[in-house]
């Protein structure tokens, strides 16, 4: 592989990490942090969507999104 993209978390501690569907045609996974930003991850149908409560601001690389607010 020879591309990925980089959530930042700008400082923040992770609280929890949780898987909360894992299936064939869909996983979800939710993690938290210490100041209440939560990002959601969706995999279904092969379309991956990323979800945030706060914005999420992409950097000039096209690869790495800062979480913001």
């Amino acid at each position: 592989m020879n591309q990925k993209l980089q959530i930042l978390g700008e400082g923040r501690k992770v609280l929890k990490k949780e898987v909360d569907e894992f299936g064939t045609d869909q996983t979800v996974s939710t993690i938290e942090y210490d100041d209440g930003t939560v990002v959601k991850i969706t995999i279904a149908n092969g379309d991956i969507d990323i979800e945030c409560n706060k914005g999420l601001s992409m950097g000039p690389d096209g690869n790495t999104a800062t979480i913001v607010g």
